[in-house]
């Protein structure tokens, strides 16, 4: 895949001191002022690589997105995703907002490269699957300097990402939503109440079959006129998951994403923020330009379900455990 000419990257090198965390970031070439901000949270055994033409995408419309890494992200390979899918990691994970909210440090620092362009004021908190999570708990930790919420096939308010977010036993784990082991504001069983409390627009992203669409409609249910929810159709995405499988160790398990599997809907998913074609990138970058640059409404599209948003995927999948349906928190 050749990159964006559009766009310019850097990826820096040092980590900041006392953790294992650097930045991927995105800005568009030739763009005068100041941009927006998107802060991204990838999910559990991502980095950036993943979600790169993705985020690109997002930048070439007028938008600065830093991206944080963790040298541990992938560690144990395909180990960490099985011990994961049994609320044992050995890759990291955060879910209490501290990730994105170093990521923030970062570019209020107008000393980095290109922050002097990073227009504060419009600061969006969005996350991938479990990084969505810790989107949530960087709303929460930063309040008034969230002025959008995107939360993208989020892996929330279902019983297999809460018992991981809950635990903060986990380790390399960065926080937990666990009062004991981080200082969040975001209590074990306070995802929906933080979402319901959060005064920020928010979008959600989900698709046909997606293996979460239970936790991304309680998550649409909750919000109610403040969030935007977007479907999209299978047909649009590229369900080979190419990106998934050349940059993280998930492409193993996308062999049980068949009917009655607990694993049906991954690969649907992954494609939603790994698609080669970024075919999700357009409904983000819309809602962006609304929210940040006075555009024009996010309109429906051929590539969601109805041609419309707010619609829901239908609820007929049958799994043999109840890992990914939406749980009893409200």
């Amino acid at each position: 895949r050749e990159p964006d000419p559009r766009v310019e990257f850097y990826h820096t090198e040092t980590p900041v001191p006392g953790t294992k965390t650097t930045f991927a970031v995105w800005a568009p070439k030739d763009w005068s002022g100041k941009l927006p901000v998107l802060l991204f949270q990838s999910g559990y055994g991502h980095s950036s690589d993943g979600h790169a033409p993705f985020l690109e995408r997002i930048a070439a419309e007028g938008f600065l997105v830093i991206a944080p890494d963790r040298s541990d992200d992938q560690q144990c390979g395909a180990l960490g995703i099985l011990g994961f899918l049994n609320f044992v990691s050995c890759s990291a994970v955060t879910t209490d907002g501290s990730n994105l909210a170093l990521t923030l440090s970062y570019a209020k620092d107008d000393q980095n490269q290109w922050m002097e362009r990073a227009d504060l004021s419009k600061v969006a908190m969005a996350g991938f699957s479990m990084g969505a999570a810790e989107a949530i708990n960087a709303q929460a930790r930063l309040p008034s300097e969230t002025k959008a919420l995107l939360l993208l096939s989020p892996s929330i308010l279902v019983p297999a990402a809460n018992v991981i977010a809950w635990n903060c036993c986990l380790q390399p784990i960065t926080g937990g939503q666990c009062f004991l082991c981080s200082d969040t504001p975001v209590g074990p069983c306070g995802t929906g109440q933080a979402i319901r409390q959060s005064a920020v627009p928010a979008f959600v992203l989900s698709s046909e079959n997606d293996m979460l669409r239970s936790g991304v409609s309680r998550a649409a249910d909750i919000l109610g006129e403040r969030g935007t929810l977007v479907t999209i159709k299978e047909s649009a995405l590229d369900l080979s998951t190419p990106i998934t499988r050349a940059t993280t160790s998930w492409g193993a398990f996308l062999v049980a994403d068949c009917y009655g599997s607990p694993l049906y809907g991954a690969s649907r998913h992954f494609a939603l923020a790994d698609d080669v074609d970024a075919v999700s990138s357009a409904p983000v970058a819309a809602f962006l330009k609304q929210q940040f640059c006075g555009g024009a409404p996010l309109q429906g599209s051929d590539t969601m379900v109805e041609g419309r948003l707010n619609s829901k995927a239908a609820g007929s999948l049958c799994a043999p455990f109840p890992l990914f349906v939406s749980c009893f928190e409200s």
